[in-house]
């Protein structure tokens, strides 16, 4: 049997998420499901995960040190992994379920994080989590804007 390939992942997080990844402050990525989505089930150590701002680029990426998965029947399950890996997880006031239902909650140490892009990509759906074909392609670049000074075209 040989080693599986591989697999992308985009995420789309909070821009002070984001920065709190590539700090290296921010050291696990907390999901947290009603529903058997992605990435439940579909990311594994060594995955590549692509952070996205969201409405922006992705800004950094990092692969999967560790993944763990877990359903709980219980809002007050929530508060043991607050307690262990809360700091890790730098989740700000009001993340955790308050109520009771079924919730699939995934945690996913980081490692190798590194900025890179930005990197622009088509992406008009509200998934927080998409599992790519492969690496993400750039599809769209800056539109150049005039310069009021020089009335040359730069960069945004």
């Amino acid at each position: 049997m040989g080693r599986r390939s591989v697999h992308h992942h985009l995420a789309v997080i909070r821009k002070h998420y984001l920065a709190m990844i590539v700090s290296g402050q921010k050291r696990i990525e907390c999901r947290i499901l009603r529903r058997r989505l992605a990435p439940m089930g579909a990311v594994d150590v060594g995955d590549r995960i692509w952070f996205k701002q969201c409405c922006g680029p992705i800004l950094a990426t990092a692969k999967a040190a560790r993944v763990r998965w877990q359903t709980l029947h219980d809002c007050r399950h929530f508060e043991s992994i607050r307690r262990r890996y809360g700091k890790r997880i730098c989740a700000e006031p009001g993340f955790w379920p308050t109520e009771d239902d079924v919730w699939y909650v995934g945690l996913i140490w980081l490692m190798d994080v590194d900025v890179c892009g930005p990197i622009w990509i088509e992406k008009s759906d509200r998934r927080a989590w998409v599992v790519l074909p492969g690496a993400p392609k750039p599809t769209r670049t800056p539109k150049p804007i005039r310069s009021m000074r020089s009335g040359r075209q730069e960069p945004i």
